[in-house]
């Protein structure tokens, strides 16, 4: 388990509040559900029913796409496109610019690099870059 979300884990069982910030510049669909202690930063758009968990961070002018999950403690660079019907597994990180297509599950632990087109499932652990995508031997220290 990510240490953020030990973290978030830990507040919640002393009673402590733990809520999301979306900045006054996002935008967040009604049928949208914002996980607690996430955080969402200017011209993001989350578009109907969109689950993010809680600890995300969501950056500058990220697009999520109707139907989408991304789960616990992920972080999503600026700029990245991720459209509908798409998994995002716990403590995955997405590189600025990346664009992931319809449909796609990425796995747990995930390290997606910089301008990256992610158009396949990508398992846990592992660590994508390029357009085309290549997954690379070994992890990718962020």
């Amino acid at each position: 388990m990510p240490v953020k979300l030990q973290v978030v884990n830990k507040l919640r069982q002393l009673g402590r509040r733990t809520p999301a910030f979306v900045h006054a510049m996002a935008y967040v669909s009604d049928s949208a559900r914002i996980g607690a202690a996430s955080i969402i930063y200017p011209q993001a758009l989350i578009d109907k029913d969109v689950v993010v968990g809680a600890g995300v961070l969501l950056n500058n002018a990220v697009v999520i796409s109707h139907n989408s999950l991304i789960g616990d403690c992920c972080y999503v660079s600026p700029g990245v496109t991720i459209c509908g019907y798409v998994s995002v597994g716990a403590g995955t990180f997405l590189g600025a610019g990346a664009v992931v297509s319809d449909g796609v599950s990425i796995g747990s632990g995930v390290t997606v690099g910089i301008g990256s087109v992610v158009t396949e499932d990508l398992p846990s652990g592992v660590s994508a870059i390029g357009n085309p995508m290549k997954i690379l031997p070994g992890q990718l220290k962020i």
